[in-house]
């Protein structure tokens, strides 16, 4: 499987100064889990949803005054046709996805590269019997 196969499409760039509170707005109404930081035409890092959630919320920090490049993480580059197997980092909360010509085609995050290898090792169906615990 390649970053192309599983890679969103959809790009969502904004700025650094943009706050954590403002960030989840876009991607929800875009309906993306990552976005790109950029100044001006220069990529500087990526927040993908983990990164909101783990970074963003805690030590009770707000939302509204944690801008992005307080919690972005240093970009990941990948290449479209690059098998996703071939990914040695896959720990990285969000990959960069661009072609050949170097221009940008999409992002791609972490939890759906552990699922398209696992998937791509295994495909046997599973189901799992769950609970809801009160």
């Amino acid at each position: 499987m390649t970053f192309h196969e599983l890679m969103t499409e959809k790009v969502r760039i904004l700025e650094p100064e943009t706050s954590v509170y403002e960030a989840a707005l876009v991607m929800n109404q875009a309906g993306v889990e990552a976005i790109i930081v950029a100044n001006r035409s220069q990529v500087v890092g990526s927040v993908g949803i983990q990164d909101i959630i783990r970074n963003g919320f805690l030590d009770e920090r707000s939302s509204k005054a944690t801008r992005l490049e307080e919690i972005m993480a240093e970009p990941r580059w990948a290449y479209e046709d690059e098998p996703v197997e071939d990914t040695q980092e896959l720990d990285h909360s969000v990959y960069i996805v661009k072609n050949r010509d170097e221009r940008l085609v999409g992002t791609f995050t972490s939890h759906k590269i552990r699922a398209s290898v696992v998937l791509s090792q295994d495909a046997r169906p599973v189901t799992t019997k769950s609970r809801l615990v009160e």
